[in-house]
């Protein structure tokens, strides 16, 4: 089936048999991942806003039981970043991503060492979008650890999309970005 907007949305067979297609919610934007899950993301635009107030709002505000949204793929932070750009008029602010350090580092570890995360979201697996070029880690910020992902915004001289920063901040965040898995089933 092929959307007024020339999305094309694929038919799946259903468990019990029967074919499906589905579309994101309004205001969602639907992303074909490589591991073959079809997701829909949608930016939160609210400043200051906490990671676990950003997740309570993906869950409980509709279509329900969507996530704080794992990156996994450069092309999906790219359209982040675009989102992000629309909605911050210019200021420099940090958007919420799924993602928590997994293990310790320091500012002087390799790249590799540094983008050891968990994604929390239960949709998202892989570590594709935490390239070198695609995101900058700092480990501790004085001596705050940063062991939670964001989008940054577009800086000079800096192309990385994300970054890491403190979990419990709320300074310079502009929002967050929610994700759920299209083809999911409520119990």
């Amino acid at each position: 089936m092929v959307s007024p907007e020339g999305e094309v949305f694929p038919w799946k067979l259903g468990a019990d048999g029967l074919w499906m297609f589905r579309m994101c919610h309004e205001g969602w934007k639907r992303f074909e991942r490589s591991d073959n899950r079809v997701v829909c993301m949608k930016i939160v635009n609210e400043s200051s806003i906490s990671k676990y107030n950003l997740g309570q709002k993906c869950y409980y505000e509709k279509p329900y039981y969507a996530s704080v949204a794992g990156v996994h793929s450069v092309e999906e932070s790219v359209w982040m970043r675009e989102e992000a750009a629309r909605h911050s008029d210019g200021e420099p602010m940090n958007y919420w991503i799924s993602g928590i350090r997994d293990g310790t580092c320091e500012s002087s570890d390799s790249h590799d060492k540094k983008n050891q995360f968990k994604w929390e979201d239960n949709v998202t697996a892989g570590s594709t979008a935490l390239t070198d070029s695609n995101a900058v880690f700092s480990c501790r910020s004085a001596e705050t650890e940063t062991n939670c992902l964001v989008i940054m915004s577009q800086m000079p001289n800096r192309p990385q999309i994300i970054g890491d920063i403190d979990c419990a901040t709320t300074v310079s965040i502009g929002g967050g970005f929610c994700i759920y898995d299209i083809y999911r089933i409520l119990k």
